[in-house]
């Protein structure tokens, strides 16, 4: 089936960022693209799904700030239009901003329940489809011709199922992401079948139980921060929540893939040629403005 659809949460409070995200979502922190213009995140992946073949595109918002992204992807006010008109660049940037305005749809979630529920929030607008999922503080560049989530879906496609991409990451840097081990398909290829899921596991237990064939010594396969489902991950979040399944009070994302990859036939694991850069805390964030143009 051919995947139509993304979702980008972007309902979290940005607590890591605090003070700055009282006045400015993380998701519009500026960031110099490779054509050195300043756009905010939420466009570079909005841009990243579009150049994908994505049709159409959820955000998930908190319920106050549905005007702040309208505004953002829409009609500039009299005064700006007025002046940008007389700046052919400016002016192809706003017209770029009004047309990806048209593939998005705003949908809030109305109570932070954790991002599993940021995604459920989306299962009505899914309406069965296959659904490419982006981190909205995440960034993605690709090291090939096609971008990190044609990668995904190209890949969703041929096997007609759930792929989620991983990054080789060091020991060190566990704490942060979400680890899976598999078996290669077809030899040391980019693809692999995920046999385990663990979200932020310690060194020891990765060492004892999330080794994948192939890769160095301490080096794990962490999640990229983008995913294709299938439709079915609704079903395991809806199960989460309708059961009232929570880790550290919320419903998260990670339980619900273990679950759907117990149940459906195979759930795939792609290592993206290119690079992820997290923008969600200040660390990254410093590297991210450093390194992504």
């Amino acid at each position: 089936m051919k995947v139509r659809k993304a979702i980008i949460p972007a309902a979290g409070l940005g607590t890591r960022l605090f003070p700055v995200t009282k006045v400015v979502k993380k998701e519009f922190f500026p960031i110099v693209d490779k054509s050195g213009v300043v756009k905010p995140v939420i466009q570079l992946n909005v841009e990243e799904a579009l150049n994908a073949g994505i049709e159409e595109i959820a955000i998930i918002i908190q319920p106050d700030d549905e005007l702040l992204f309208k505004s953002y992807f829409g009609e500039l006010p009299g005064a700006l239009a007025e002046r940008y008109e007389k700046d052919e660049l400016n002016k192809k940037l706003a017209s770029d901003l009004k047309e990806m305005g048209k593939h998005i749809t705003y949908i809030p979630q109305v109570k932070p329940e954790g991002f599993g529920h940021a995604v459920y929030c989306a299962k009505e607008w899914a309406n069965g489809d296959p659904v490419l999922l982006m981190l909205g503080d995440h960034l993605f560049r690709s090291n090939l011709e096609i971008n990190c989530s044609k990668q995904l879906i190209d890949v969703y496609e041929k096997y007609g199922a759930t792929v989620s991409g991983v990054a080789r990451t060091p020991a060190s840097q566990l704490r942060y992401f979400g680890t899976v081990t598999g078996e290669w398909v077809n030899g040391f290829n980019e693809v692999f079948i995920v046999k385990q899921l663990f979200e932020k596991p310690s060194v020891e237990y990765a060492r004892e139980h999330l080794r994948m064939p192939g890769l160095p010594d301490d080096t794990y396969f962490c999640f990229f921060g983008m995913h294709v489902f299938s439709n079915a991950i609704f079903d395991m979040l809806e199960f989460q929540i309708t059961h009232n399944i929570r880790e550290k009070g919320e419903f998260q994302l990670t339980s619900a893939q273990e679950r759907l990859r117990q149940q459906e036939p195979n759930y795939y694991g792609l290592e993206v040629n290119g690079e992820r850069f997290d923008i969600g805390v200040p660390s990254e964030f410093k590297k991210t403005i450093a390194n992504f143009a």
